[in-house]
């Protein structure tokens, strides 16, 4: 592993993995795009991870947390550490 550059702590916001909120920062036709997205996300500390839709979609989640405010903070650290704008969603299984 090519550890050259100091990582600073990574995303402040810890996920609840029962939780029932994440942040959705894309959806994609073609897989190989998501893909990218969910290994660009993990390097930088993100919790990820992408769900197969019934559209032949596939979309990228952070998370899950287990408030909106864990959310919504995540999405503030998404915006600044990745210039993503995401969208807070309630996930359910």
């Amino acid at each position: 592993m090519d550890s050259q550059q100091a990582d600073p702590a990574p995303s402040a916001t810890p996920a609840t993995p029962a939780g029932e909120w994440a942040v959705q920062v894309g959806s994609f036709g073609e897989p190989g795009n998501a893909e990218r997205l969910h290994a660009q996300l993990e390097e930088q500390g993100f919790s990820v991870y992408s769900r197969r839709r019934d559209n032949n979609m596939t979309t990228v989640y952070v998370g899950p947390y287990d408030s909106s405010e864990s959310g919504e903070r995540a999405m503030a650290e998404l915006k600044e550490q990745a210039n993503l704008q995401g969208l807070l969603v309630r996930v359910r299984e």
